[in-house]
């Protein structure tokens, strides 16, 4: 019975806390200030396309131009061999399809010829920042960075002091049931108990039986 008891809890609690994982650290820009990784690649270095390695140069050169067009590239920073699936639309965070069509502020060909200037948003290791570069369209090869987004930060910060409290509350009212079970369980076993004691009486003490011999 304890076990079935114990088997339900979990299963309860699995169920109500599956999707309670926060998407952000507590503290994002002290990680991002500290973290050797966001360390370096906050410090503009050298970008590659990594999409499609097995084709040949003209037809990457194609899908590269056409994958920004579309919002979206493959790009790796070469010191770190870091590389990351960038969306480049101005509502990264909506599921909505048409907040993420690519404006010309996350994908600009006409800021230099030859060359596309890209922004991204997204969460890194917990941390919101911002992909800022751009890519020669011949080479495929440029100049990259992470920047810190405060603005977005903020937001997620909002977010996960509401997931906080929501996961306490859930907590709070997990224990109260499991006490309020386990306090059932022990009054359940306390009762049984006395049956069994009771029975165990009887058959150590049986009435005596008179015979009538008359």
């Amino acid at each position: 019975m304890l076990s079935f008891l114990v088997n339900t809890l979990y299963c309860e609690l699995k169920a109500r806390f599956l999707f309670a994982m926060p998407r952000v650290v507590p503290d994002q820009r002290a990680t991002f200030e500290n973290d050797e990784l966001f360390r370096k690649l906050s410090r503009e270095s050298e970008v590659r396309y990594t999409g499609y390695r097995d084709r040949p140069i003209d037809e990457r050169q194609l899908r590269f131009h056409s994958d920004c067009r579309e919002g979206h590239a493959d790009l790796a920073f070469v010191c770190t061999g870091t590389n990351l699936q960038l969306n480049f639309s101005p509502n990264a965070w909506s599921e909505r399809p048409e907040d993420r069509i690519p404006t010309s502020e996350f994908v600009n060909f006409d800021v230099e010829p030859g060359k596309v200037h890209l922004k991204s948003q997204f969460i890194l290791n917990g941390v919101c920042v911002m992909w800022r570069g751009w890519v020669d369209l011949i080479r495929l090869d440029g100049v990259g960075c992470l920047e810190f987004d405060q603005e977005r930060a903020m937001v997620e910060d909002a977010i996960l002091r509401e997931q906080l409290e929501e996961n306490n509350r859930r907590v709070q009212e997990f224990e109260e049931r499991r006490r309020q079970r386990l306090q059932e369980q022990e009054r359940q076993a306390a009762s049984e108990a006395e049956v069994v004691e009771a029975l165990l009486c009887i058959s150590e003490h049986p009435s005596s039986t008179t015979y009538d011999h008359s």
